[in-house]
């Protein structure tokens, strides 16, 4: 019955998602380059600066500009699953006024969010494609991989967000101390450093950590040019299908109270 309704305003959906593209191509002189330059400029200061120092550390991989190719391969994945997490995080609260007046599904404003974030991160891929060509790493074969490594990060900022979106309905402050916790997450997922510099006996604390097995099938794909290990990818399969299974419970027993506090 639910996706009946979203089909019903697919065109809503799909216009939206261009909206807000066009609202930020309208702010920008540089228009589409922007969309890829700016998320790459942070990663160029950390890579091509620290790359001297943290090539050596990286086995596996011959190339000079090895901890570059880390580094981009990180705030690859991290910046898809943040900018879904985080558009999830106050979705409900921005569009209250649109929620209340029109009959449109309560699920199709997460899709719009993921939309737009993809598209974002398309142009973010566009990026690391031409800035891989120029540090001499082509990834071959191992492109076919990346729709896959992009679903398995959505259905888990999807989780996720859905989750800390209801919450923020009722609980303001989830919005405000959810970046504390990102930065958390950021710093605790091998990231701008790799697992080799941490003691042994850390190690096995990351396991925990459902972004540690996201981050490694990154690498394995972009950075090693091997497919994803099956066992991250279950274990992240299998916590984003719990996190959607409790946020769609919320979603669906808390949709009338939403209503009443927005």
């Amino acid at each position: 019955m639910e996706l009946k309704k979203i089909w019903k305003f697919r065109f809503f959906i799909v216009s939206s998602i261009k909206n807000e593209l066009s609202n930020r191509l309208s702010r920008s002189k540089l228009g589409l380059l922007w969309l890829g330059i700016a998320p790459m400029l942070q990663v160029a200061i950390f890579a091509f600066i620290l790359s001297s120092i943290m090539s050596s550390k990286l086995p596996g991989i011959n190339n000079t500009h090895a901890y570059a190719l880390y580094l981009v391969t990180g705030i690859t994945a991290w910046s898809l699953f943040s900018d879904i997490l985080m558009r999830l995080l106050t979705l409900y609260g921005d569009n209250a006024s649109l929620i209340k007046k029109m009959s449109i599904p309560i699920l199709a404003f997460p899709l719009i969010s993921i939309g737009s974030a993809w598209l974002n991160h398309l142009f973010l891929l566009l990026s690391v494609m031409i800035i891989f060509f120029f540090l001499d790493h082509t990834m071959g074969w191992m492109v076919l991989w990346i729709p896959f490594l992009t679903l398995v990060t959505t259905l888990l900022a999807l989780g996720v967000g859905l989750i800390l979106g209801v919450l923020n309905v009722f609980i303001r402050d989830v919005a405000q101390v959810m970046p504390i916790f990102l930065q958390f997450g950021y710093w605790f997922t091998p990231i701008v450093y790799t697992l080799s510099i941490i003691p042994q006996q850390y190690h096995q604390y990351f396991l925990f950590n459902p972004l540690y097995h996201l981050m490694s099938m990154y690498h394995n794909v972009f950075l090693y040019k091997i497919p994803p290990s099956f066992s991250s990818a279950v274990i992240v399969l299998s916590i984003s299908l719990v996190a959607l299974f409790i946020a769609f419970g919320l979603l669906s027993k808390a949709k009338n109270e939403m209503m009443e506090v927005l």
